[in-house]
């Protein structure tokens, strides 16, 4: 079992403005620039978007794993690709 160490929030680079107010399958739901991620004892990192919307998950060796089917996953790897950019 993987334990969490601590949280770290994060701002996303990678955001397009036009998530503001649309994003295609989530009509009505907002969307946050700002994220953050737990830090597990194994390295990884759970990422979740401002609304604590999980996205997914940065594995140790870098790889970006998000939680949206295929298809639905530029929001959730732009938060991935900001996550593992944060030094820690």
């Amino acid at each position: 079992m993987v334990q969490i160490r601590e949280h770290i929030a994060f701002e996303n680079r990678y955001y397009k403005s036009e998530w503001k107010e649309w994003v295609p399958g989530y009509e009505g739901k907002v969307r946050y620039k700002d994220g953050t991620f737990a830090l597990n004892e194994d390295g990884s990192r759970t990422v979740y978007d401002g609304s604590t919307m999980l996205m997914g998950f940065v594995r140790p060796d870098g790889t970006l794993v998000s939680d949206y089917p295929e298809g639905e996953q530029e929001y959730s790897m732009t938060f991935l690709r900001a996550a593992a950019e944060v030094e820690v």
